[in-house]
């Protein structure tokens, strides 16, 4: 579960595992939340179109597989900060409502002042545990109107107050992967629907190119539960055809050209699956800016390395001139001379950029090209190997 305002989180946990233990932090007051307004997106438009699920194999051609359980998972490493959790293992699955036993062992070193407890989200808080062994049984999360996502990702964590370290009582925590163990009836997508024709029925339009959204997929399972399965790790994505949309490994959907494609989500559960075929069409208005490339992949670069230069060219195609304003987002851009000028009738203006991952795995930003003839976006995509 991911939550907006980690600090919030922090205090809620401090309050229930170790009453009195603000206490000895005078200066530890609750701060404004700093989260600013998300910035607006380009409109992305449901319409409903008869999307059935489907049980066998259907081929995808030119698709990309991602999982973005995996990768939210990949994002949480283990921490040990004075302790270590012995079990369960760093990217254990665990099923919801049932017993999770705990063992953290702390470092000798380390010396609490209350003793320890163990968290993962809000409901499942464990008693503290003052001295050694430090072992404990939490339930994990079931299925709340409360939760948005209670399949996929979680954070087990272990706290205390540490003496001499009043401000950082997080002393280790680890990824579990919270999954359902049995498979789902069917899986269908989440979006604005059609009364007339339920959930079950959706389709993805886009008119612009670079637009990046995302799409619930939910599963009913035996007796009727339904859950939100977009961050489970048995969910995977592709897309029929990169051209028209390509999906990232954090399962975000990213127009990039004109045209019509399907993307294929699969649930996998040992040897049996759940398919559902989700239509996508991406629309693109004619405009006097042109770019060239629309969009820039970077392919695979090795981390700690810088790629070879892409050149990206905006062209005035148009009668009258056009104003660049500033860019924004994108990969590293080595050099241009579009920000703040004027592109007279027929001119054009470069920018060059670059890929230098510092981590391994996918990349994806898009690059902001403010103008007077419309919105411009590039995509930009990348993996660090």
């Amino acid at each position: 579960m991911r939550f907006s305002n980690p600090k919030a989180f922090l205090l809620t946990l401090l309050v229930s595992l170790a009453p009195g233990l603000l206490a000895q932090s005078p200066d530890s007051s609750s701060e404004p939340s700093s989260n600013s307004p998300a910035p607006t997106k380009p409109k992305k438009v449901w319409t409903n179109e008869n999307v059935a699920s489907t049980t066998g194999t259907i081929s995808v051609v030119g698709g990309s597989d991602s999982s973005a359980a995996i990768q939210s998972s990949a994002r949480s490493d283990s921490y040990s900060n004075g302790a270590t959790i012995l079990s369960p293992s760093a990217g254990s699955i665990v099923h919801p409502g049932e017993p999770l036993h705990v063992e953290v062992a702390l470092d000798p070193s380390i010396t609490l002042v209350h003793g320890m407890g163990v968290a993962m989200g809000f409901d499942a808080i464990s008693e503290i545990r003052p001295s050694s062994p430090y072992s404990f049984t939490l339930t994990v999360p079931s299925p709340d109107p409360r939760r948005s996502h209670v399949i996929g990702p979680h954070e087990l964590t272990a706290m205390g107050a540490v003496v001499g370290r009043r401000d950082d009582p997080i002393l280790a925590s680890i990824p579990l992967d919270v999954e359902q163990p049995d498979l789902p009836q069917e899986i269908f997508p989440s979006g604005n629907h059609d009364a007339r024709r339920g959930p079950r029925y959706a389709r993805v339009e886009f008119f612009s190119i670079g637009v990046d959204e995302t799409l619930d997929i939910c599963g009913r399972f035996p007796g009727g539960l339904e859950l939100d399965l977009s961050e489970s790790s048995h969910l995977t994505v592709a897309s029929g055809n990169p051209a028209v949309a390509r999906v990232s490994g954090n399962g975000r959907i990213t127009s990039v050209g004109p045209g019509d494609t399907m993307l294929l989500y699969t649930y996998s559960l040992g040897s049996e699956r759940k398919q559902v075929l989700v239509p996508v069409h991406v629309e693109v208005e004619a405009s006097s800016l042109l770019v060239d490339p629309s969009v820039v992949d970077f392919g695979n670069q090795a981390v700690g390395t810088t790629s070879a230069p892409h050149l990206i060219t905006l062209t005035n195609n148009s009668e009258y001139p056009i104003e660049i304003g500033t860019l924004t987002g994108g990969f590293f851009r080595d050099n241009e001379n579009c920000s703040n000028t004027t592109l007279p009738p027929h001119g054009h203006c470069s920018i060059t950029v670059s890929f230098g991952p510092t981590t391994t795995g996918e990349e994806h930003d898009t690059l902001y090209i403010s103008n007077t003839a419309g919105q411009c976006l590039v995509p930009f995509f990348g993996n660090g190997i």
